[in-house]
């Protein structure tokens, strides 16, 4: 599957083939494998058979096209996320893909995730980072919270949730904690470069880089080391 997700970059139509034919494979891996890629493929017929997937009788391979489904913010991955909340080695992978569905059921079972105390500080940020992201109060205070947190794990998380969420509100938020200086500023810095060395994702450091302001310049910093990085080979 290395190979195919190196074939996704050169031929996406023969890619896609192979990875919808593997979705019937007697491998539950394979078929999980497939789930987890063919959100990246970008073929209509993508979402369809994820949803098929969700039927799969391994719980691990309806999770995976759950989560793919999420990606493609196709609200028919609810009911087999919100089931998977309900166990802590699949509760992490269940929150990812909560974060990425914008309606009401799934901002009740991030809140759900926010509160529950024994979730862990992965879990957590990441409900909270899929809250902030889109406008949520409570999710963006609990956010904040936890990157000034004195403890490494839960303000690690935090940052970590921000970069694989992107998008506005995310991206402005690890542009204020590049700049103010604290234990994670470092860290925030590398999201916005990991931000801005991707094509798709790097279009709001390059909005925000227009400001006259501290959270301008450090986008713009974040470009520009993200493009001497492209120019020397090397991950930003």
């Amino acid at each position: 599957f290395q190979a195919l997700a190196a074939l996704l970059d050169r031929d996406r139509n023969a890619a896609t083939d192979d990875l919808l034919a593997a979705r019937t494979d007697t491998d539950p891996e394979v078929r999980g494998q497939a789930a987890s890629l063919l959100c990246q493929t970008g073929d209509p017929r993508a979402a369809d058979a994820l949803t098929a997937l969700l039927d799969d009788l391994v719980p691990r391979v309806r999770l995976q096209a759950a989560v793919g489904l999420a990606q493609l913010g196709d609200q028919r991955a609810l009911d087999e996320l919100r089931s998977a909340t309900t166990e802590p080695s699949t509760r992490l992978d269940a929150a990812q893909g909560l974060a990425r569905l914008d309606h009401a059921p799934a901002t009740e079972a991030l809140h759900a995730l926010l509160e529950r105390k024994l979730a862990g500080p992965a879990v957590q940020a990441t409900a909270a980072a899929g809250l902030a992201a889109r406008g949520d109060l409570r999710g963006q205070r609990r956010l904040d919270h936890m990157v000034r947190s004195w403890r490494r794990s839960p303000s690690l998380h935090a940052v970590l949730a921000a970069t694989a969420l992107a998008g506005p509100r995310m991206t402005l938020f690890l542009a204020r904690v590049s700049v103010a200086g604290g234990r994670r500023s470092q860290e925030a810095f590398a999201g916005l470069c990991e931000l801005a060395a991707d094509p798709a994702r790097q279009r709001q450091v390059t909005l925000l880089s227009g400001r006259q302001d501290n959270i301008g310049r450090c986008c713009l910093a974040a470009l520009e080391e993200a493009e001497a990085a492209a120019r020397d080979g090397s991950p930003p």
